[in-house]
């Protein structure tokens, strides 16, 4: 199984999405997300302002095509 990694921002991030935290895969739940009057949104509290890597798993089925999950 592949994956692709892709820098987004917080505001894009939603429930279930898998995203890489200091080399750990974490997977978002809707109480990690919250909106910060300074900062926009944030993930744990951290606004990550340069992005965040969501990670995109890319599944082989049968037939020779791929699933992105």
């Amino acid at each position: 199984m592949a994956f692709i990694k892709k820098t987004v921002k917080v505001s894009d991030l939603r429930n279930g999405d898998t995203v890489e935290v200091g080399s750990k895969l974490e997977t978002v739940s809707r109480v990690h997300i919250k909106h910060n009057e300074l900062f926009g949104y944030t993930y744990k509290g951290d606004p990550f302002l340069r992005g965040i890597t969501k990670v995109v798993f890319k599944v082989p089925i049968a037939g020779g095509g791929f699933r992105y999950e």
